[in-house]
């Protein structure tokens, strides 16, 4: 089990920080496109990207702001922001785990006591 639970840390890492930047890319994308079109109506892949940005950003974004008035180096904040996915990327992993240990768990025992 230890071993499928890093290589799902790895897998939701990765899809974090995809998640992320293409949610970023989206939102950049759509700011300079309101600069030429003010008036143009907020697309539902905008909103979605505004919603997610922050939600993914945290807790890191709070740990880099608070960290901020200690150093302004780059490579403190980009290793926060690779710490921050690995931390999202864990967190998912060690659920989807416990989710399948109980989902075998369970067939286990019913396997043994069929009338349960």
């Amino acid at each position: 089990m230890p071993r499928l639970f890093f290589k799902l840390t790895a897998l939701f890492t990765f899809l974090h920080w995809l998640i992320l930047c293409v949610s970023a890319a989206n939102a950049i994308a759509a700011g300079v496109h309101r600069i030429d079109h003010p008036d143009s109506p907020i697309a539902q892949s905008e909103r979605i990207s505004r919603l997610i940005s922050p939600v993914l950003t945290q807790p890191g974004m709070s740990i880099s702001d608070w960290l901020r008035d200690y150093s302004d180096s780059r490579v403190l904040h980009a290793t926060l922001e690779l710490l921050n996915s690995l931390l999202w990327g864990a967190i998912i992993a060690l659920i989807v785990c416990r989710l399948m240990g109980r989902r075998a768990s369970t067939a286990h025992s019913h396997a043994k006591n069929p009338i349960a």
